[in-house]
């Protein structure tokens, strides 16, 4: 199976620094570094398969992170993969 090309929005772009900043922060470079790698494994994991993943709202797709408490949303298009955001769990979008 061949694997769709990302795209990633200006806002999912900014979701991620601010999740490295917070971790850089308040845990260490270290934690801000696995948060941003678990990111990165997300994406090409759900690039891979991107049905496998559950239903969002508006046409979209939810990823959630095992590793830390984040949802990479996304929708699919024939072309490429569209990551919309990358929240934390708790939050809620589009509303």
């Amino acid at each position: 199976m061949r694997t769709k090309r990302l795209d990633w929005s200006l806002r999912s772009l900014a979701d991620a620094d601010t999740i490295f900043g917070f971790y850089a922060e308040t845990a260490s470079f270290e934690t801000a570094r696995s948060a941003k790698d678990a990111i990165a494994r997300g994406t090409q994991t759900l690039q891979r398969n991107p049905l496998a993943y559950r239903t969002g709202k508006r046409g979209t797709r939810e990823y959630v992170m095992q590793q830390f408490p984040f949802i990479i949303i996304y929708r699919v298009y024939p072309s490429h993969i569209r990551i919309i955001r990358v929240l934390h769990q708790a939050r809620s979008y589009f509303n």
